[in-house]
């Protein structure tokens, strides 16, 4: 990516943009720079059913947004390259973001080691905001059911986000 923003070119980059802030505050600083567009792969954020609910919240048809949770649950390949946080996590916390509009004040993660040593084969991620919003995400290459949901609790309503589901 960097090579490419150097030569003057626009980049999409597949999640994580790096492995290090320093990394990437290094590619955003020469995009800006060099006025080239620099993309992240969070390609859930231009999901049909992840717009809907990003409109009802917008909207305030939940109401008030206590919390959310996340699921991204398998039993599938374990990468030897990086830890399931780093695998799954960065479609979870982009679409959470997208949903709140703000950036969390705190954030805390608790990995474990089962597999592979050094390499987190599930991840318990807790995130919280200024709005006083918390959101919690689950991760792991090691649960028997494929699981990927998202549910949103408001003062109002509740809605489940199932990206697995065959139901209309």
């Amino acid at each position: 990516a960097k090579e490419a923003l150097l030569n003057g070119k626009h980049v999409f980059v597949e999640k994580p943009l790096a492995l290090k802030i320093s990394e990437c505050k290094e590619l955003i600083d020469i995009a800006e720079q060099r006025a080239k567009i620099l993309m992240v792969g969070h390609t859930f954020i231009y999901n049909d059913a992840v717009n809907m609910l990003k409109d009802y919240i917008d909207k305030g048809e939940l109401g008030e947004i206590f919390y959310l949770y996340s699921q991204r649950l398998s039993l599938g390949r374990i990468r030897q390259d990086v830890n399931a946080m780093w695998n799954f996590a960065p479609h979870d916390v982009s679409i959470v973001l997208y949903f709140l509009d703000e950036d969390p004040r705190r954030v805390s993660a608790k990995g474990l080691t089962y597999i592979q040593k050094g390499i987190e084969d599930v991840v318990f991620m807790n995130l919280d905001f200024p709005s006083g919003v918390s959101a919690h995400i689950h991760i792991s290459w090691l649960d028997p059911q494929k699981i990927r949901r998202m549910t949103v609790v408001g003062s109002q309503k509740m809605i489940i986000y199932d990206d697995v589901s065959t139901d209309a």
